[in-house]
């Protein structure tokens, strides 16, 4: 059991590592701009992020239930890119 987890583990660790340093340079970024494009890509980043931590919780503590549907994490990768595509087309 703990060798099926493994990869699936490590894979969400590396990918929870990208997402905080892609949403440490964009919120930075918003600090010292403090406009509203910045903010919409920050959101989005933001609940990327949000949504790499709950897979994350979900696949450490398969044990718990703490199941969380693929259509929730969809929706908020969903609500990211909506985000993103916002803050990047608005001028």
């Amino acid at each position: 059991m703990i060798n099926t987890l493994m990869p699936d583990m490590l894979i969400s660790v590396a990918l929870l590592i990208v997402t905080i340093f892609l949403f440490l340079i964009v919120f930075v970024a918003y600090v010292r701009i403090r406009n509203q494009k910045m903010l919409f890509i920050s959101l989005g980043f933001g609940s990327i992020f949000v949504g790499a931590v709950l897979h994350l919780l979900e696949i450490v503590f398969e044990s718990v239930d703490f199941m969380i549907s693929e259509n929730v994490l969809l929706l908020l990768q969903l609500i990211g890119l909506l985000f993103i595509t916002i803050g990047v087309l608005k001028d």
